[in-house]
């Protein structure tokens, strides 16, 4: 995509654009966020020109979580930007996930009243939408708010709906042999985890500590 877009004028101006997004958002995934930044940028200031909502929403909405991993550098005021563009664009799938990734902001700074509502909100878009990955995304962030919170019984609901979306998407799937640590509680945890310590547990068993296991990578999206 960079090649292609250093030759020429590089198209009319809207490809352009979705040429600069789709550049940054793989550098982003190679986890080179400095690289991905300037061309998400650029991609933002063309949708900007074009007056194109959902391009600009989710320019912003990858340029948030690219910045994520840049210290100093601006987060939820860019998602809360993504959230309302993509609300009147009527784009759903970014609306929701720019819910989700400001929910987990919140979380972040402590503020947990504020992320559990944008989850909830998140959530009921994607259930509307019909997205599996925002619903994955909504769910594993409600559900850890609502046990800081105390309301274990809400909790348990939505965590356990997230596990059936994992167990549906036929992942390999941990044992109660990876959860010796449990058995000292004598509450047969071993054998039904909470969906939070699995995706923990995963992560180590799997992921090596460094990333999320199966599950929980398609949970979060």
């Amino acid at each position: 995509l960079e090649a292609a877009l250093s030759t020429g004028d590089g198209g009319a101006p809207r490809l352009r654009a979705k040429a600069l997004w789709g550049a940054g958002f793989l550098a982003m995934m190679a986890g080179e966020p400095d690289r991905a930044a300037p061309l998400l940028e650029s991609s933002l200031a063309t949708f900007r020109e074009e007056n194109d909502l959902q391009g600009a929403a989710r320019a912003l909405l990858i340029l948030a979580n690219c910045n994520q991993s840049r210290p100093g550098t601006s987060v939820l005021p860019l998602l809360e930007e993504s959230a309302a563009l993509a609300d009147e664009a009527g784009d759903g799938w970014c609306l929701a996930h720019a819910l989700g990734v400001a929910g987990f902001e919140d979380i972040k700074r402590g503020d947990f009243a504020d992320a559990r509502g944008r989850f909830e909100d998140g959530l009921a878009v994607a259930r509307e939408a019909q997205d599996n990955q925002g619903m994955r995304f909504a769910l594993i962030g409600l559900g850890s708010v609502a046990v800081v919170q105390g309301d274990y019984g809400y909790a348990r609901k939505l965590l356990e709906e997230g596990l059936a979306i994992a167990r549906e998407l036929n992942v390999p799937a941990l044992s109660s042999r990876d959860f010796p640590e449990l058995r000292e509680f004598r509450l047969d945890l071993e054998d039904s985890t909470p969906l939070w310590y699995y995706v923990l547990k995963e992560g180590g068993v799997r992921g090596k500590g460094i990333r999320l296991g199966p599950v929980g990578g398609r949970i979060v999206g």
